[in-house]
C-alpha cells in the first residue's frame, strides 16, 4: 500500500477560512516544504528513488543517513535541473520543480473536505476543538507506527495551477 500522494490527492477542496496573513518564510523551511511536497507526489516517486540510486553510486562508502541527509538538501534543484527541457513528462511533473511563490499565505482555521481544522492558538478562543492531527508514519527504523500532533501553523502554497495546504505540528 502506498501513502505517496497524486497531485489530484494534494488539491483536495480545501480553502483557509479565517486569520489570513502574508509570510515569507525562512529559506530553510521554505525548501524544506517544497522538499515536503516532491517527496510525497505519486508522479515524482521515480525521480526520488532515480536521485538516491545516483547518490549511491556516485558514493558508494556513504552509509544511508548520509545519503537521505544529501537527498533531502539537494533533491529540490536536482529536480528542476532534471526536467527542464524534457519533452516526455507529463503536466504534473512539469509543474511540480517550479517552486511554489515565496510569499505564501498563513491561516488560523483551514476547510479541507468538509472537516475544519483550527491552529492550536485558534483552538483556544473557541468552543470548537479541531486542532490535533494523526497520520501513520515511518520512523527511522521503516517501522509504520502513528503519530499525533496539534497544529501550530497552517501554511498554503501556491505552485501557479494548484496549492497545496501543510500543517505544521
Amino acid at each position: 500500500m502506498s501513502y505517496l500522494k497524486t497531485m489530484d490527492d494534494w488539491m483536495m477542496d480545501g480553502v483557509g477560512t479565517l486569520g489570513k496573513k502574508t509570510t515569507n518564510p525562512k529559506q530553510k523551511s521554505y525548501d524544506q516544504v517544497h522538499f515536503l511536497v516532491l517527496e510525497h507526489m505519486e508522479v515524482v516517486e521515480p525521480y526520488v528513488l532515480e536521485h538516491k540510486q545516483l547518490l549511491v553510486q556516485q558514493n558508494p562508502d556513504r552509509d544511508d543517513a548520509w545519503v537521505s541527509k544529501k537527498h533531502m538538501k539537494e533533491f529540490n534543484n536536482w529536480l528542476k535541473e532534471r526536467v527542464t527541457g524534457s519533452d516526455i513528462l507529463t503536466d504534473d511533473i512539469k509543474k511540480l520543480p517550479a517552486d511554489p511563490l515565496f510569499t505564501m499565505m498563513t491561516y488560523q482555521t483551514y476547510d479541507i473536505n468538509g472537516y475544519t481544522f483550527y491552529t492550536v492558538q485558534h483552538a483556544k478562543k473557541s468552543i470548537f476543538q479541531n486542532s490535533g492531527v494523526r497520520i501513520d508514519a515511518y520512523d527511522n527504523n521503516m517501522q509504520k507506527a502513528p503519530y499525533y500532533g496539534q497544529i501550530e501553523e497552517i501554511w498554503e502554497l501556491n505552485y501557479l495551477g494548484f496549492k497545496v495546504a501543510l500543517f505544521k505540528c
